[in-house]
């Protein structure tokens, strides 16, 4: 039936059943004073079998959804996912703990890397000090060799001739053979003299074949290796030590700690007897002899200083060698660590990622479990109450059949009475249960009719839209029918063979493309390889410009210090009237700078050893030592400012290479422990570009997984931002500030790395306030409080701002 005509017969329906109730109340208002008790027991009986029918099939339906219900609550298994949460997490907790142990010797290695890194620091610097001091006394050393060589060298070439003729050239020289005792220098010296300059010669014998050829110059020969009796304690002699006979040289010259004792002893002086003090004052019966005043070109002192710096060298050179071994094997050690932590670097990143997974298992059977933990227990809530609505209708059944035999009961007793009355009751009953009836069969068929209404209205529109797309897809085909058959009505040719011929070229044209593409990739292979080689290239050459650069620097330094050098040798000629064409004419041609330098400085040494000749020089010398004086008190101010100056330089460049180096290391070890968080896996570090800590650059050197080492320039867009994210996490790690801006840091990133993005953001704000700006739903749903522009009106913006935690509190309220 149609709804029309299905709302007609409820109408109808209705219509039977309201005249039906109206006949019986009818029937019993005429019948209320004979039978109002019968009628009574009538309704009663047929309200509980009406009552009793209902319960009946509610009754049936509950034991129907109780069966469903049971089967459906039997079918659930929690015990299988309890044992696989079991599992996980018992393997979550394995997981940790080995992730756990190997990020404890993770960074126990970086530690001890990092105390390595120190200990070959702190050597290096060692070891720069000690070459740096020794440096300092082998041209200490230098100096006062030269000075001495000059001092104690004959003053002729004919001495040096003669003594080179018969290999005594290399013999030393007295001052170099003796010892004086400390304090007793300038009084040894002052009664030796010359005497000093003589060249020890060993045995007597020596001396007599030195006589055959005696050159025509001022020289000494000492005989070596004798021995002298003893002398008095008193005497200058026995402050003197050596394997050289010296008495001869120091016979009755007496030594007195101070001038009055000097004075004491003079008083007993015989002939050719003398006295002298450690001040040098050389005292005889009718004479004295005071040394000069200038003690800084004392052979002896020169000496014993040459000596103490050889010691100072040797001590150093064996600690250099020490600090040196102990260096390399601080760098071995050092070598070693860095193995061993890349080692375990690997391991600790097979551990997070082992343990994700494991977290990731874990929370799926968690959230399986809870889903089936909750329909279970709203299993057995409905099972629950079913039966207690089941256990209701039972008992208001067994009520209602009670009711019902009483009524039967009481009809029973009246039946005899009133049958005309019972049979018109029961037919009105009838009529009355049939009308009932079928309002209920109609009701219940409506409702059927309309879900089926339902039901086929929306596969009609379905069919609707189906229908339409398909007469669409008709009038396509139509009007291509259309056009093939005019172009096979215009064309002699069979089309067919023309496709085929066509779809062959099409082929063609595509193995050939394959051909060219597999030769394009080969390409593209080959130049990336070229790219990466000359990319290495052109490392090198950066390298190599920039060493030619310091090499052209210097030789700019040295051209430049020789232009004034020149400059100043000009002004020199100038001053004195010499003219440079006219002096080179008249040098020899086997002159030689060296061999005239030398000359040079014998003519200075024989100049000062005329000493004064001017008498006027003696006011001369007081002014200029009053210079003098001024002078030295004014180049020690600047010597200290600039040994002061110098060390504040040096400490400050110490510093400086400890922090950048410190830096560097704490930078490098959070890149390489956040680069494989934000990655799932690889590697990554920070490289110097250069040896000198205070000019070198710096270069990450990233390594994602699944490829080779590579520079960042050569990684993709989102690695690099990866990359990027890491460093700066790096340097927050290292000095972090109270905030934190990423603008659309994520916008090169994928789903998967927006996720361990997300992760290690979310894990880092608990230190540092994160404000960014983003387009992307998963970073968006991380933020605790979102901030957005909207245009309501053209040209009219408008801050719009969500509290998430507030947003998820009315939702769930």
């Amino acid at each position: 039936p149609s709804v029309e005509q299905l709302k007609d017969s409820q109408n109808h329906s209705a219509e039977l059943h309201l005249q039906a109730e109206r006949e019986l109340q009818q029937w019993q208002v005429r019948q209320d004073a004979f039978n109002q008790r019968q009628a009574e027991s009538m309704r009663t009986a047929q309200v509980e079998r009406s009552r009793i029918d209902q319960l009946e099939r509610s009754i049936a339906n509950a034991d129907t959804r109780l069966e469903k219900l049971r089967l459906e609550r039997d079918g659930i298994e929690i015990a299988p996912l309890t044992s696989l949460i079991e599992q996980a997490i018992t393997d979550e907790v394995a997981a940790a703990a080995e992730e756990l142990r190997w990020q404890q010797s993770l960074e126990s290695g970086t530690s001890k890397q990092q105390q390595l890194r120190e200990a070959i620091s702190h050597a290096n610097d060692t070891l720069n000090d000690f070459r740096a001091q020794s440096q300092t006394l082998i041209g200490r050393l230098a100096s006062l060799e030269a000075l001495q060589q000059a001092a104690l060298q004959p003053d002729s070439n004919a001495a040096d001739a003669w003594l080179s003729m018969n290999q005594l050239d290399t013999n030393p020289r007295l001052a170099q053979s003796i010892q004086a005792a400390p304090g007793w220098e300038k009084a040894v010296e002052m009664v030796l003299g010359p005497h000093l300059e003589a060249v020890c010669v060993e045995g007597a014998d020596a001396i007599k074949r030195c006589l055959k050829d005696v050159p025509a110059a001022q020289l000494t020969l000492l005989e070596s290796g004798a021995t002298d009796s003893a002398t008095d304690p008193e005497s200058l002699r026995s402050k003197v030590t050596g394997d050289v006979a010296l008495n001869d040289l120091m016979s009755g010259v007496f030594a007195a700690d101070d001038l009055p004792t000097a004075l004491t002893m003079r008083k007993k002086l015989r002939d050719g007897q003398s006295v002298i003090t450690r001040e040098g004052m050389w005292l005889g019966q009718h004479w004295l002899r005071v040394a000069r005043a200038d003690a800084t070109d004392s052979v002896l002192l020169r000496e014993t200083e040459i000596n103490s710096v050889r010691d100072e060298l040797q001590t150093l050179e064996a600690k250099i060698s020490g600090c040196e071994t102990e260096l390399s094997e601080l760098e071995s050690q050092y070598q070693e660590h860095e193995t061993r932590r890349e080692t375990t670097l690997h391991s600790f990143n097979d551990a997070v990622r082992q343990t994700s997974d494991i977290k990731s298992s874990l929370l799926g059977h968690r959230q399986q479990l809870e889903q089936q933990t909750q329909r279970k227990n709203q299993l057995a809530e409905e099972l629950a109450e079913t039966t207690q609505l089941k256990e209701q209708d039972a008992e208001q059944r067994m009520q209602a059949e009670t009711n019902r035999a009483e009524a039967l009961a009481k009809l029973e007793e009246l039946k005899a009475d009133a049958d005309a009355l019972t049979a018109e009751q029961q037919t009105l009953q009838e009529a009355v249960t049939q009308a009932r009836a079928r309002a209920e069969a109609d009701r219940d068929a409506g409702q059927e009719l309309a879900i089926r209404v339902e039901s086929m209205r929306s596969a009609k529109e379905a069919t609707e839209q189906n229908l339409t797309r398909m007469q669409s897809r008709i009038a396509q085909l139509e009007e291509r029918h259309e056009v093939l058959s005019e172009l096979l009505a215009n064309s002699d040719d069979d089309p067919v063979s023309a496709l085929d011929e066509k779809l062959k070229g099409l082929l063609a044209g595509k193995l050939a493309a394959e051909t060219a593409l597999t030769q394009s990739r080969q390409q593209l292979d080959g130049v990336e390889s070229r790219l990466r080689e000359h990319e290495q290239a052109r490392v090198r050459h950066d390298s190599r410009s920039q060493q030619v650069r310091e090499t052209l620097q210097n030789e700019k330094m040295q051209s430049q210090e020789a232009l004034v050098r020149l400059k100043t040798i000009d002004e020199q000629l100038a001053e004195h009237d010499y003219d440079v064409d006219t002096l080179m004419g008249e040098v020899p041609e086997d002159a030689d700078i060296d061999e005239w330098a030398a000359d040079l400085e014998k003519l200075e040494q024989r100049i000062a050893r005329l000493g004064n000749i001017n008498l006027a020089a003696i006011d001369e010398l007081a002014e200029q030592s009053t210079r003098k004086e001024y002078l030295d008190s004014q180049y020690n101010d600047v010597t200290e400012a600039l040994a002061t100056l110098e060390q504040a330089i040096a400490k400050i460049d110490r510093e400086t290479r400890a922090r950048f180096k410190e830096t560097f290391d704490l930078v490098s070890s959070k890149v390489e422990s956040f680069f494989p968080r934000l990655f799932g896996g690889g590697k990554a570090h920070l490289q110097m570009t250069g040896d000198d800590l205070l000019s070198t650059g710096v270069s990450v050197v990233a390594q994602p997984p699944g490829k080779r080492v590579s520079n960042i320039q050569l990684l993709s867009g989102g690695e690099k931002a990866l990359t990027a994210v890491a460093m700066v996490f790096a340097f927050f790690e290292l000095n972090p500030s109270p905030f934190c801006m990423l603008d659309e840091v994520d916008a090169p990133l994928d789903d998967a790395n927006v996720g361990r993005f997300c992760e290690l953001v979310k894990e880092m704000s608990e230190r540092v306030q994160f404000i960014f700006i983003t387009h992307n739903k998963v970073t968006m749903e991380m933020a605790s409080q979102l901030m957005g522009v909207t245009m309501n009106e053209p040209g009219v913006s408008r801050l719009v701002a969500v509290d998430v935690q507030e947003a998820a509190e009315l939702a769930g309220a």
